[in-house]
C-alpha cells in the first residue's frame, strides 16, 4: 500500500516517527521509529505495542508523486541516499528491504549485485523478528547459490545465469509471484537460460503457458520483441491448442516434433487449417476410424451431454448442450470447435451458436470469475466483425449484470 488517502499521516516533529493508519478490514494505527532509532514498527493496542509485521507501506518511490498524501521528505530524507536510491523500485516489502539494510551493512553488497536474490530472501521474512537472528548477517555473507539453497530452490548454473538476465522496471507482489514460480520449475529455468534478457512479460508468459516455450519460432519472438503483450501470447496459445488437439483427435504420428518444427505462425496456422478439414472431410479412412474411436471413448467417459450452460441464451445467442451439437457445428463452421469438447466437459470454456449479426461459434472462458469472452469464429476460422464482437460483449454483460442483480435480490 502507498501512503496516500483519506487517513491522516504524520510525522512527529521531535522523535522523527511516521505515524499513519492503514484501512483494510479495520482501521489499525501504526507508529514506525526513525532510520536512526532503527524503523521499529508499533500497532496500537491501547497503547503503542511492538510488531514485526511489514504492512506493505511504499516510503520511497521513483515517481514521487504516487506519495501525494503528505510530504514525507522529513522521514525520508534520514534514509542514506544510496539506500534510497536502491529501495525505491521495490513497491512490494520495501520496509523489510529497508530494515535489513538498516541492520546489516553487509547486505548492501548482496543488494547492489544481486538485486533478486535479496528481495527473494528478504520475501521469506516479511512478518518474522529477523533482526534477532545472529545467523542472519552470516547469510548475507554467504554464496548466491548458498542462500537459493536455503530459500529451498535446487540451484543450477542456469538458474544462476538466468537470475542476472532478470531486468524489473518494479518490484511488485505479481513480479514477486512469477520469479518463485519460474525459479521452482526445472523446465522453465532451462528454456529460459537462452534468453539474453529477461522482463516481466517473458516470466508471465513462461508461467502461463509453459508449454509453448518449446516452440522455437515463439519463443526466439519474444526474444526479438516481435510479440507486442501476454494477448498476442494468447493468440499464440490458442493456435498451438487447438493445433494440438486437432493432431491428437487424427492420430498424427510424432505430433509435438511436427507442431515445434515450425518455423513462424503462418506455418503453424496452415497445419492447423489442413488438420481442421481433414477433421470433417473424412479423407483417410484411418483417421476418420481414429476421430470417431476419440469420440466414443469421450461419450463414453462424460455422457452425451454437455454440463448445464454457465449463462443462459437469447434468440440471437443459443447454448450448443450436446457432444453432437458440437459436432455439427464443427462440420457446419468448418472449424475445430470439436476438439474443445472435453474443456466443455471439465467446465473450462463453453460453446455458443450465435446468428446475429453474423453466424459464428463463440466461446467463453469459464476459468474467469465471472465467465469472459474468449473468442468467436466464423465461418473456416474468418475474424468477425466489429459489430459482431460488440453484440457478444453486449449479450455477456446483460446475462451478467442480471445474475448479480438476482443474487442481490436472494440475499
Amino acid at each position: 500500500m502507498m501512503l496516500i488517502g483519506k487517513h491522516p499521516t504524520k510525522i512527529e516533529p521531535k522523535t522523527g516517527a511516521l505515524c499513519f493508519r492503514e484501512e483494510c478490514y479495520s482501521i489499525r494505527s501504526f507508529r514506525l521509529s526513525s532510520w536512526q532509532e532503527g524503523l521499529h514498527l508499533f500497532t496500537w493496542c491501547g497503547g503503542w505495542t511492538l510488531t514485526y509485521e511489514d504492512p506493505r507501506i511504499v516510503l520511497i518511490a521513483t515517481d514521487k508523486r504516487n506519495l501525494v498524501n503528505y510530504d514525507l521528505t522529513l522521514f525520508t530524507d534520514s534514509i542514506p541516499e544510496k539506500i534510497q536510491d536502491l529501495v525505491c523500485r521495490y513497491q512490494y516489502g520495501q520496509l523489510t528491504l529497508l530494515r535489513i539494510l538498516r541492520y546489516y551493512p553487509e547486505a548492501l553488497e548482496l543488494a547492489v549485485n544481486a538485486p533478486i536474490i535479496f528481495w527473494l530472501l528478504a520475501a521469506s521474512h516479511f512478518n518474522s523478528d529477523i533482526f534477532k537472528q545472529d545467523s542472519w548477517r552470516k547469510r548475507l555473507c554467504s554464496r548466491h547459490s548458498e542462500i537459493l539453497e536455503f530459500l529451498g530452490y535446487k540451484v543450477s548454473k542456469s538458474m544462476l545465469k538466468l537470475i542476472k538476465k532478470i531486468h524489473l522496471e518494479e518490484y511488485t507482489k505479481q513480479e514477486l509471484f512469477l520469479i518463485q514460480k519460474v525459479l521452482s520449475s526445472k523446465v522453465l529455468v532451462r528454456l529460459l537460460r537462452h534468453f539474453p534478457m529477461i522482463s516481466r512479460i517473458h516470466l508471465e508468459y513462461a508461467v502461463k503457458y509453459p508449454a509453448l516455450m518449446r516452440c522455437n519460432f515463439i519463443w526466439k519472438k519474444l526474444i526479438e520483441n516481435e510479440l507486442g503483450g501476454i494477448s498476442d501470447i494468447d493468440l499464440c496459445h490458442s493456435l498451438y491448442e487447438d493445433t494440438l488437439k486437432a493432431g491428437k483427435m487424427l492420430g498424427i504420428k510424432n505430433l509435438y516434433g511436427r507442431i515445434q518444427s515450425k518455423r513462424s505462425l503462418i506455418t503453424l496456422e496452415r497445419m492447423h487449417d489442413s488438420w481442421t478439414r481433414r477433421l470433417f472431410l473424412y479423407q483417410d479412412r484411418e483417421q476418420q476410424k481414429q476421430i470417431e474411436r476419440t469420440l466414443k471413448i469421450m461419450e463414453a467417459e462424460f455422457g452425451q451431454e454437455f454440463p448445464l450452460p454457465p449463462l443462459p441464451g437469447n434468440k440471437d445467442i443459443e447454448p450448443i448442450l450436446t457432444l453432437k451439437e458440437l459436432i455439427k457445428e464443427g462440420k457446419y463452421m468448418k472449424h475445430c470447435v470439436v476438439t474443445h469438447a472435453k474443456d466443455i466437459y471439465r467446465r473450462k470454456r463453453y460453446v455458443y451458436r450465435m446468428y446475429k449479426p453474423q453466424r459464428a461459434s463463440l466461446e467463453l472462458d469459464l476459468t474467469t470469475s465471472p465467465p469472459s469472452l474468449k473468442e468467436i469464429r466464423l465461418k473456416n476460422n474468418q475474424v468477425p466483425s466489429s459489430e459482431s464482437h460488440r453484440h457478444a460483449k453486449d449479450w455477456l454483460a446483460i446475462v451478467l449484470g442480471l445474475g448479480i442483480q438476482a443474487r442481490g435480490n436472494s440475499k
